[in-house]
């Protein structure tokens, strides 16, 4: 038999010992972690904003490196589901936002860890510039631009991605020329 989800190797008969919960209803462990990251996540980020105090820039950091994760566990099951089927039953603008999201992930969570990591730097390495530059407004305005950039880099999705059919099913492809050969190669996102 073949996986079922495109990143976790579940085969068919392993997921239908371990995961039925009765009247035909499947529960999967994608489904489970998905949902149980995006209550935890919220719940941080609950716990962050209803804060009586102001947020030290540390909390800052730790609460949008949350918020993106809770990006991350919205868009998991669109995409595992996309992944494993031979088509991707959500329609392409729900394909391009998962891939956005997706994107948008990495690349705010990357710049959010730097973030943390040059105020842990500078704290320790110069600790008298630390209180000039390691201002709650500072960090503010540094996660603002990494969300806008965040967006910004995961735009082209929205502009260059496209549905074209391969071999009879319709996929998402991400169009790419080769340099030495001038065809067209493809590879599937969605």
């Amino acid at each position: 038999s073949k996986p079922l989800f495109g990143f976790f190797l579940l085969e068919l008969n392993q997921l239908e010992e371990h995961c039925f919960v009765g009247y035909g209803f499947r529960v999967s462990p994608v489904y489970v972690t998905s949902l149980l990251a995006i209550i935890f996540n919220a719940f941080v980020l609950m716990v962050f904003c209803l804060h009586k105090k102001a947020c030290t820039v540390t909390e800052i950091y730790l609460s949008n490196l949350a918020g993106t994760h809770l990006v991350l566990m919205c868009c998991w099951p669109f995409l595992i589901d996309g992944t494993g089927s031979d088509d991707w039953p959500f329609g392409e603008s729900l394909c391009k936002l998962v891939t956005a999201g997706v994107r948008m992930h990495f690349f705010c969570n990357i710049y959010f860890l730097v973030l943390a990591s040059l105020d842990c730097y500078v704290a320790l390495v110069h600790p008298l510039f630390h209180e000039l530059m390691s201002r709650p407004f500072n960090a503010k305005l540094g996660c603002l631009f990494v969300w806008t950039f965040g967006l910004v880099f995961a735009f082209p999705i929205f502009i260059y991605s496209k549905g074209e059919r391969q071999r009879g099913r319709k996929r998402k492809t991400e169009g790419k020329r080769d340099s030495e050969k001038g065809e067209k190669i493809s590879w599937i996102t969605c």
